[in-house]
């Protein structure tokens, strides 16, 4: 990933992976597409050496197929209890699985899980993974504690980042429905890149490139 870098860009890097790094520290990263939100948080990804998942939109997507992505997230997280960094933009919003995603993410951010999100083979692989860590935690081994359990650390290693544009009603409508998307999360604003920042990244591009005559590359 090529990316120039600038004092800006840099600010939101060390803010993202600040948040991320805390206890249950989720990200609101508000900006128009375009702005480098996403590549600057696999960026703070990186840097804090978390694993970082997200999700493909291809055509058929729908809910069955984002239950099992959140399946795999959760089960990297609570089963496997590596912390990870569950990248979402808002880009992937509009069709029919519209309200379920919003639904989800906003569960996830106020209590860690999805309810019922596995099924019931599914369940019974998780509390079979789980129950002899939790069993080494002094847990006790009833399903409900051991699904307690694995309840904690999806809460302790899920760090959900959303991506999203303030442009139009939709913005303000889904976080007045979903209060979790805001009030659990800590905002980062993307606002207009400078002049010095635009003008860096311009430098960086045109390097390579031949410009006649020589003395015109200060002014280009």
């Amino acid at each position: 990933m090529a990316l120039v870098l600038f004092e800006q860009a840099i600010r939101h890097v060390a803010r993202i992976a600040r948040v991320i790094r805390l206890p249950r520290g989720h990200c609101l990263v508000v900006g128009v597409g375009g702005s480098g939100r996403q590549s600057l948080t696999r960026l703070a990804t990186s840097l804090t050496d978390y694993e970082l998942r997200t999700v493909t939109v291809t055509k058929g997507y729908g809910v069955n197929e984002w239950r099992e992505d959140l399946q795999k997230l959760f089960r990297r997280a609570g089963c496997d209890n590596k912390p990870v960094v569950f990248l979402f933009s808002d880009a992937l919003l509009g069709g029919a699985s519209e309200l379920t995603m919003l639904e989800d993410l906003n569960n996830i951010l106020n209590s860690g899980v999805v309810p019922n999100v596995f099924p019931p083979d599914k369940y019974e692989e998780v509390l079979q993974a789980v129950t002899p860590d939790a069993i080494s935690a002094g847990q006790a081994t009833s399903p409900a504690a051991v699904y307690a359990f694995f309840t904690e650390r999806c809460r302790a290693n899920v760090h959900v980042v959303l991506c999203m544009s303030p442009i139009g009603d939709g913005f303000r409508n889904r976080l007045r429905q979903f209060p979790s998307l805001i009030n659990c999360c800590t905002v980062d604003v993307f606002e207009e890149w400078s002049r010095q920042a635009l003008t860096a990244v311009g430098s960086r591009l045109l390097q390579d490139t031949a410009i006649e005559p020589a003395a015109a590359r200060p002014s280009v």
